[in-house]
């Protein structure tokens, strides 16, 4: 019985990887393992990539100033994220607004996946949808 649960909690907890489509799909994200416990999610895809004179997107609002001539695309945008009591627990990082903060991530059914965003005594919810690349 124990190695049942055990597989049913490893199945749960890497239902998250895989390509991601936020709501505003204008970029798709891939959810990484880095362990058996411990997930990423990078920027797989953008509809554009490209700045009005042919470069690539940079990161030019992150508070860190090392930081702002990375690219958008493939950079880390939900990061340490751990699986615990049916939800992903983490951060997430909002390169339009050069912040990061905390998130929780929940699944309803395999294809749907429920982002919680706390700030500053807000919440805000959004949902993304399974996709592919």
């Amino acid at each position: 019985m124990l190695t049942m649960t055990s597989a049913f909690v490893a199945k749960s907890q890497t239902g998250i990887i895989g390509i991601w489509q936020p709501e505003e799909a204008d970029s798709k994200i891939e959810i990484t393992a880095l362990s058996e416990t411990n997930f990423i999610g990078k920027v797989a895809w953008l509809q554009e990539p490209l700045d009005k004179d042919g470069k690539p997107f940079l990161d030019k609002k992150n508070k860190k100033k090392s930081l702002r001539t990375r690219e958008i695309l493939g950079m880390p945008i939900l990061e340490d994220l751990v699986y615990k009591e049916g939800k992903w627990k983490g951060t997430v990082y909002a390169a339009k607004r050069g912040r990061k903060t905390d998130v929780s991530l929940s699944m309803e059914g395999d294809d749907k996946l429920i982002l919680t965003v706390s700030m500053m005594g807000m919440t805000r919810k959004q949902i993304w949808n399974r996709s592919n690349l």
